[in-house]
């Protein structure tokens, strides 16, 4: 006769043998055979996922009552400790609670009156975008004509940091500052953005020039740091090919030669009709002239915005106020390494000249002529049809001669003066 207590003879046997057997193991895997993986202390494994972990069910009358004894003064710091981490289902609020040790924290989407809204997930950040691209050196005159840029990536945009007295913006994979003249030289830079976050920053080291010379005893003027169609690019104090720029005929307002190619028509007269085809004021004011330091910038002056061709007297200021030292050999061989260094921040190269009559590139390397915005007409001298400038020169036009004269059909480059 079977014995009607013999399952729970058995029963008893089982958590017996489990007294003996759970403290010696560290793991527990309940529902199969396997070993629980090395990380875990309990594992559920149920082959016909029909059921869940139920977890202990309070009220939020229940969790408030906890919480009162977890932060009772008469608990034990051990035993508020040992606290933490317990996790529960509040009826009350339909959510996962947990104690953090000091309240309950839930576990739900922002419903509950504790909840606990999980942060977003990390985003993918775009990758750090550049090498940024441009010119090392930029100054007030370069308006429009510099840009800094990184290889583009579709799909993000972009954002550029700019340094103190620097202007603009933009949000594609390029930028074209304004510097005012309170411009600093800093750091340029840019990050990508996909919409959700940003990618780390490229940057790029800028030097912010402010070139200029005395052109009276105490009188400081600003000037561009590049003649007219140089490399804006280029390292402006650093004798190079890249900053020779265009030549002019005396009154144009664009260039009859390239650093490389003559581009204009040579042999025929520039006429001066006191209207156009003239820098300054367009008259004659004899030599030297007679009206003092005349300010105009006419209408075929082909300085930017903000700047003009220097006058005779700006000019002549620029030679006898500042201490002139050359630079490479000044060998007539067409090289591009000599011209003078102008005080501390200028440096104006020996580009030599183009010829009236051939467009012929004269004694570059040897010679530096650049224009001035006052003229000299005198017939009974020079040919009739040849109207002259007065102009910087680096050759010697006698002991003391600090301009001369240049016949305006010649080509010559230009340093724009700020206005």
């Amino acid at each position: 006769m079977q014995s009607k207590n013999k399952p729970f003879r058995l029963l008893i046997v089982v958590l017996a043998a489990s007294s003996f057997w759970l403290p010696l193991q560290a793991q527990v895997n309940i529902g199969d055979n396997a070993a629980p993986n090395t990380f875990s202390l309990l594992e559920i494994n149920v082959l016909h996922q029909s059921g869940g972990l139920r977890l202990p069910q309070l009220t939020a009358a229940q969790c408030d009552s906890l919480n009162g004894v977890f932060t009772s003064p008469s608990t034990s710091a051990a035993d508020k400790a040992a606290a933490q981490g317990l996790v529960v289902y509040n009826t009350g609020t339909g959510c996962v609670e947990f104690w953090c040790g000091d309240n309950w924290i839930s576990l739900c989407d922002g419903s509950g009156p504790s909840a606990y809204v999980l942060p977003p997930p990390a985003c993918e950040a775009p990758d750090q975008p550049g090498p940024i691209t441009g010119s090392k050196y930029a100054s007030p005159n370069m308006a429009g004509s510099v840009t800094y840029s990184v290889p583009a990536v579709d799909g993000v945009s972009y954002t550029w940091t700019l340094p103190v007295g620097w202007t603009g913006s933009s949000t594609s994979a390029s930028i074209t500052p304004t510097l005012t003249e309170m411009a600093e030289s800093g750091t340029i830079s840019v990050t990508a953005n996909n919409g959700a976050c940003s990618s780390k920053p490229a940057t790029f080291n800028v030097i912010a020039g402010r070139c200029g010379a005395y052109i009276a005893s105490g009188e400081w003027r600003v000037f561009m740091c590049w003649n007219l169609g140089a490399n804006y690019n280029a390292d402006p104090f650093t004798p190079s090919k890249e900053l020779n720029g265009d030549y002019y005929n005396w009154g144009s307002p664009i260039p009859a030669a390239t650093r490389d190619d003559i581009i204009g028509v040579w042999g025929s007269t520039v006429i001066i009709d006191n209207i156009d085809n003239h820098y300054g004021d367009g008259i004659s004011h004899g030599s030297p002239p007679s009206i003092n330091n005349q300010k105009i910038k006419s209408a075929t002056d082909p300085c930017p915005i903000g700047y003009r061709v220097p006058n005779y007297y700006e000019v002549y200021g620029m030679r006898a106020n500042n201490t002139w030292t050359p630079l490479g050999s000044f060998e007539n061989d067409g090289n591009f390494t000599s011209g003078q260094q102008v005080g501390n921040v200028l440096y104006l190269p020996a580009a030599g000249r183009h010829d009236k009559d051939t467009g012929d590139l004269l004694n570059r390397g040897s010679e530096g002529l650049y224009w001035s915005s006052s003229y000299f007409n005198n017939p009974s001298s020079l040919d009739n049809w040849a109207y002259v400038c007065l102009l910087l020169s680096f050759y010697d036009y006698g002991p003391g001669t600090l301009v001369g004269l240049m016949n305006n059909n010649s080509g010559l480059p230009i340093r724009c003066i700020r206005e």
